[in-house]
């Protein structure tokens, strides 16, 4: 056999020989090992927008992309995960203040009849 070509292995429910990188049998469809996460650069915008713009669901994504055995993966979910803590921190600090102001605009625009 050439030293480029790859050794096949067998396929553990149907037994026929599968490339190695493989991710399902060709034979029975069995998965044979998970495919790794997309690492393109438009799903890599979508998860660090969805951890900036809405936070806590942003950590959904990441923590798949961490688990993975991919290094660019884990870099884009540890990235995801700074992203999302980064933007909660954030929101949390700026709420008082657009509460504060909501109230004040509230009170300005009724003329004091709301109780302020």
């Amino acid at each position: 056999m050439d030293i480029l070509t790859p050794v096949p292995i067998v396929c553990p429910q149907c037994h026929q020989p599968v490339l190695p990188d493989a991710y399902f049998c060709p034979n029975c469809g069995k998965a044979l090992k998970d495919k790794p996460p997309s690492t393109r650069w438009w799903t890599q915008l979508g998860i660090y927008a969805l951890s900036v713009l809405l936070p806590p669901l942003g950590l959904w994504p990441a923590v798949k992309y961490i688990r993975s055995s991919d290094s660019l993966a884990k870099r884009v979910g540890w990235i995801a995960v700074a992203l999302t803590a980064i933007s909660l921190v954030v929101s949390v600090l700026l709420l008082p203040v657009i509460i504060q102001q909501f109230n004040q605009s509230i009170c300005t625009t009724s003329g004091g009849l709301v109780g302020c």
